[in-house]
């Protein structure tokens, strides 16, 4: 991952996962194109994670002295499941987390790395086992994004990992 990166001082890293600031890194980590931004949440989510994504121009002005953001479907919803365990850190021990954020490209890039009792460890990744795959919305078009992951590996033989994703509406405003 390092050989894809900008100079150190364009870049936001974050060496192991502390849950104390997880809700800080979501907000260091949030990546954008001028028309959709996203929180920087872990993708499985996290206890107490702040996850939004949000439109330019879409906003909620009804029964409010305040103007807000809309919070629309997080398309970042994702999971995976070995042996029955969903690798999150709910469920699982992180062995190994880095997460890096390229402010001079905007590509925000990570590795994680979980363990379980059923599952042993299993390594999963989101733009960032591969340099040419970061998550991000979309420069080239904006009313994309893309969240391309790798299959976790490390997983005791004969068992088979499965992902869900989708879009949860599952969303609050603050």
């Amino acid at each position: 991952m390092r050989e894809a990166l900008s100079s150190p001082e364009w870049l936001i890293t974050e060496d192991g996962f502390d849950p104390e600031h997880a809700n800080v890194r979501e907000t260091l980590c949030t990546v954008g194109n001028g028309y959709l931004g996203t929180r920087g949440t872990l993708e499985e989510g996290h206890p107490g994670d702040l996850s939004g994504t949000y439109l330019n121009g879409v906003y909620d002005d009804h029964d409010s002295p305040v103007i807000d953001l809309v919070n629309v479907p997080d398309w970042l919803a994702f999971a995976v499941h070995v042996d029955g365990v969903r690798l999150d850190v709910r469920n699982c021990s992180v062995l190994d987390h880095e997460r890096t954020l390229d402010l001079r490209t905007g590509l925000l890039y990570r590795r994680t790395v979980f363990a379980s009792a059923l599952a042993r460890s299993a390594s999963a990744a989101s733009g960032s086992s591969s340099p040419r795959a970061p998550s991000m919305p979309s420069w080239q078009e904006v009313h994309a994004a893309r969240l391309p992951t790798c299959s976790p590996s490390g997983y005791r033989s004969g068992t088979t990992p499965t992902t869900r994703t989708g879009l949860s509406g599952a969303t609050s405003v603050g």
